[in-house]
């Protein structure tokens, strides 16, 4: 992920992304030597929005087709 290589690098000071992906990043080797979590946003929809939300290039049909199927 190229935020997480930017932070690594010191190009950014801080990064907001999934915690799930983010906390897989922070046990790797690389994150582990160079990051730490300060801090998880609460899960408030005036901050975040209601839900989850997805894109996709409009040629990448097939790959809309399967995000369709599993939202199913």
């Amino acid at each position: 992920d190229e935020a997480n290589q930017d932070l690594a690098a010191g190009r950014i000071d801080a990064v907001q992304a999934d915690s799930i992906a983010l906390v897989e990043y922070l046990k790797s080797d690389q994150g582990k030597a160079c990051c730490d979590l300060k801090g998880m946003v609460a899960p408030d929809d005036e901050v975040l929005g209601p839900g989850i939300g997805a894109g996709v290039r409009k040629e990448d049909t097939a790959l809309k087709e399967k995000i369709n199927a599993g939202i199913k």
